[in-house]
């Protein structure tokens, strides 16, 4: 399971947030830092989330999200 999590998260976060910035212009782009701040928001409700619940499946897909 860590395997997964540790092998697929950092792939899908770089090809997920790859399309979406390209998408609002880039890394310079006028709306990047208010995409950036969702994204650090979402992730840390995940890390208040994962912290929450004891099945291991479960804080695996928050840690992975």
């Amino acid at each position: 399971m860590y395997i997964c999590v540790g092998a697929l998260g950092p792939i899908l976060g770089v090809g997920f947030s790859g399309c979406i910035f390209d998408k609002i212009g880039g890394y310079h782009g006028r709306n990047t830092p208010i995409v950036f701040t969702i994204f650090i928001v979402i992730a840390a409700c995940f890390a208040v989330v994962s912290v929450l619940f004891m099945q291991a499946y479960v804080v695996s897909l928050c840690i992975m999200l």
